[in-house]
């Protein structure tokens, strides 16, 4: 099976929160919240960062 050939992308660090905190931190950021995605599923929202900012404790 061929490889797909790589991506000059960015990459990205993604924060896991309870979907309430999120959308509370979503409206307390507003334009500043940057990428996020919604798992309905989980009840979960990830905020994408860029690689490196998260450490544990600090966000």
């Amino acid at each position: 099976m061929p490889t797909a050939p790589p991506v000059d992308a960015p990459e990205w660090d993604a924060v896991r929160v309870p979907r309430q905190l999120g959308l509370s931190a979503m409206e307390i950021l507003g334009a500043r919240t940057g990428a996020v995605v919604e798992d309905p599923a989980q009840s979960a929202l990830y905020f994408f960062l860029p690689v490196g900012l998260p450490t544990r404790g600090t966000w």
